[in-house]
């Protein structure tokens, strides 16, 4: 992670005119809680969506949200709604772009079994992660299209929770994605 940090602070490129990226990736995510692996899975798959908002070259806002949903035994289901924003710095090249940010993660959940318990987590969310070009959009095809380019993106981060008083729900997970994103 510190050679990561020391490349995209060493050399920042200069940036493209891209001012928002939109997407939507694959997630997995593996919690740190044993009592959620005892009546499901210690780790679950997601969908989500995201965006990224550049006001500066080598800043921007960075947001997602998702869901995953898994089932136990005997009718018993989780529902989380993972959503994180947070402030990430980038090093963008001609055909690549690394990315680093802390935000704030908030997870609402439904818990379906025994008894119905609901209810949301508050905690801290960082992420890093590549994007690569794709040749899948050519702009020079097709000039009024508001898309530039679209690249594949691949993050690694990690959410942590404050447990609160339900102590047997913590929602801290390590998560990985891979998606698709367009540039506007």
């Amino acid at each position: 992670m510190t050679v990561m940090l020391a490349v995209m602070f060493s050399s920042i490129a200069q940036a493209d005119d891209t001012t928002l990226l939109l997407g939507g990736r694959a997630v997995a995510e593996v919690w740190q809680d044993p009592n959620i692996a005892t009546v499901y899975r210690s780790a679950g798959l997601g969908v989500e969506g995201a965006f990224s908002w550049r006001p500066h070259s080598w800043l921007s806002l960075d947001g997602d949200a998702g869901v995953i949903r898994m089932t136990g035994e005997a009718e018993q289901a989780i529902e989380l709604i993972p959503m994180s924003l947070g402030v990430f710095a980038r090093s963008q090249r001609e055909d690549s772009e690394l990315f680093f940010g802390v935000g704030a993660a908030l997870v609402p959940f439904s818990d379906q079994g025994i008894a119905v318990i609901t209810g949301s987590k508050l905690g801290l969310d960082v992420q890093m992660g590549v994007r690569l070009a794709t040749d899948l959009i050519n702009p020079s095809l097709s000039s009024t299209s508001p898309v530039q380019r679209a690249d594949w993106e691949i993050t690694v981060g990690r959410r942590q929770h404050m447990t609160g008083e339900i102590p047997g729900l913590d929602l801290s997970a390590w998560r990985i994605g891979v998606g698709l994103v367009v540039r506007l």
